[in-house]
């Protein structure tokens, strides 16, 4: 669900990149044809954004858009969902200007992906006594895996299990009680999350290694080169500057590393 908007104007946006390179001027009308940016941002990916106890969002979405609106001297509306699949859908219809998605080839037909900013590691988290011990080791028959629908690691493991049984299950569902009551013997989730649930639950521990490795980026609808274009350079030189560096330190954004500088 869409939470209320929040109007920011550009004036207002305290964020900028230190020892920012000069940027080509922003294809303003391309970026935001209403005149405002609207961003959608989501509170389903806990690395890169959540809502503080005020109600409001944060994170390093939040900060990278705040900053690429200062940029390009545009007043910046975020509109908030739930998860990214929400967002996503919301930018393939054409509601939002602009929005943070894990790379995806089936997203891709839909919208267009800038340069990746940052990348996610994604883990296997297994109840104590279970017999596996690297994510290497999970997709064998009998296992199931427990992910949450249209994630980005879910689709992932759409195409890659090989003899494992993926359970699709819905955001509000908690894939680590799955695991808990024998409902599947795996957990999926990025690894921020899983350590989260490590430090809280007793009964559960992480599998050795990642399963992927997620390149974040941010979209836009298809056909906007010019603004796709603008923001991937943006996003270079946000990698360039460290200022990706500080927000994902900033925001505690554990299991998550600015992406490598593109050619």
């Amino acid at each position: 669900m869409k939470t209320p908007l929040r109007l920011l104007g550009a004036a207002a946006c305290t964020l900028a990149l230190a020892g920012c390179a000069a940027l080509p001027p922003a294809p303003r009308a391309e970026l935001a044809p209403t005149g405002t940016w609207r961003v959608a941002v989501n509170y389903g990916n806990v690395v890169l954004g959540k809502r503080a106890a005020s109600g409001e969002m944060e994170g390093v979405m939040v900060d990278l858009a705040r900053a690429a609106a200062q940029r390009a001297g545009l007043p910046l509306e975020l509109r908030v969902f739930a998860s990214p699949s929400q967002a996503f859908e919301s930018l393939a219809r054409g509601e939002v200007d602009a929005t943070f998605l894990a790379y995806e080839a089936s997203r891709a037909e839909k919208v267009d992906y800038t340069t990746p900013y940052a990348q996610l590691q994604a883990s296997y988290l297994v109840p104590a006594g279970s017999p596996l011990a690297s994510v290497t080791e999970a997709d064998r028959g009998g296992v199931r895996i427990a992910a949450t629908t249209n994630a980005g690691y879910e689709l992932y493991l759409r195409r890659a299990l090989k003899a494992a049984t993926l359970v699709s299950t819905p955001a509000d569902v908690d894939v680590v009680a799955m695991v808990l009551q024998g409902r599947a013997e795996v957990a999926a989730g990025l690894r921020q999350a899983m350590l989260q649930e490590v430090r809280k639950r007793p009964g559960v521990r992480l599998l050795e290694g990642d399963f992927m490795l997620i390149d974040h980026a941010m979209a836009v609808p298809k056909g906007r080169d010019a603004a796709r274009k603008w923001l991937s350079e943006f996003v270079e030189d946000a990698k360039k500057t460290g200022f990706m560096a500080d927000a994902l330190r900033r925001h505690g954004s554990e299991g998550a590393r600015a992406a490598p500088l593109q050619p």
